[in-house]
């Protein structure tokens, strides 16, 4: 009997503890024992089945290495995301859309007032208060107002242009482990897909789905965050991955409606913005 489809890689390992599925993963290479990520590291891979009891009390985990992953696959949410989002791995091998987007972190003392904008507070407080605080400078009350960071809170800094998630201690630094391919609310799990270092998606070699659309936004000044492509091809439903050719800021998200790309930037590109971006169809 033959199946026609994408080949499933799966690496087994050895884990501690029972592994859910759908869960991203570390794995200790000398010893091929594999856990769950928590805040802030970069996955290995992911959990592909329910973990299985060995004789010896540890368990057989089956693995989905990140490089060998299909275009679509699901994970665990540790915070409600919307179709697009940076998902960055929390606790349990599950991933955090960002809670707030800051200025500027770890000033080390309360910035002249500006309306509405955002800081997080280091760890040392302002006037030894409020210490890992989220503070909003709010215009109708012309004063701070401060929100205590949680663990698994994931906040994006644009001076430093870095994810950095709260580990209930620290803030420390974190890479996207995925994006999510659509909404969901805390609990869910949704289909997401991965972006590597380089910019480019990994793709399975019979995947299912088409490019449609491969091109460059045109430079603009994009003084409000977002880059907007007209196109009579693209269609809603459509996927696209977007990369900047020139820009201070990462795109947060990028959506596909009839006729039109909605591009948004983590933050105002400026002069010159430009993104390159590639738009993809399920095949029917």
């Amino acid at each position: 009997m033959g199946f026609i489809g994408p080949r499933k890689e799966t690496l087994f390992t050895t884990s501690v503890a029972a592994l859910l599925p759908n869960r991203f993963l570390k794995l200790t290479k000398t010893t091929m024992v594999s856990e769950y990520t928590t805040y802030g590291e970069n996955p290995d891979g992911r959990t592909s089945s329910l973990s299985v009891l060995n004789g010896d009390g540890t368990y057989n985990t089956g693995l989905e290495l990140t490089n060998l992953l299909p275009n679509s696959f699901w994970v665990k949410l540790a915070s409600a995301a919307a179709k697009g989002d940076a998902l960055i791995c929390v606790a349990n091998g599950q991933v955090a859309a960002k809670s707030y987007t800051v200025v500027n972190g770890h000033e080390p003392s309360a910035p002249s007032p500006e309306a509405n904008a955002t800081y997080l507070v280091p760890a040392a407080g302002w006037s030894s208060l409020n210490g890992n605080a989220i503070a909003v400078y709010t215009l109708l009350t012309t004063s701070w107002k401060y929100t205590a960071a949680v663990a698994g809170m994931v906040v994006y800094n644009t001076a430093e242009a870095k994810y950095y998630v709260f580990d209930g201690t620290n803030w420390v630094a974190a890479k996207p482990a995925c994006y999510a391919e659509q909404a969901g609310v805390l609990g869910d799990e949704i289909t997401a897909y991965i972006i590597n270092s380089n910019g480019d998606v990994n793709l399975p070699n019979n995947m299912g789905f088409s490019i449609v659309l491969l091109g460059q936004s045109a430079s603009e000044t994009e003084a409000d965050a977002t880059v907007t492509v007209l196109d009579a091809r693209i269609a809603a439903g459509d996927v696209a991955f977007c990369t900047p050719e020139v820009s201070a800021y990462a795109v947060e998200s990028a959506v596909c409606t009839a006729g039109t790309l909605t591009i948004t930037l983590e933050g105002n590109g400026g002069a010159g913005t430009i993104i390159n971006y590639m738009i993809v169809r399920a095949k029917a």
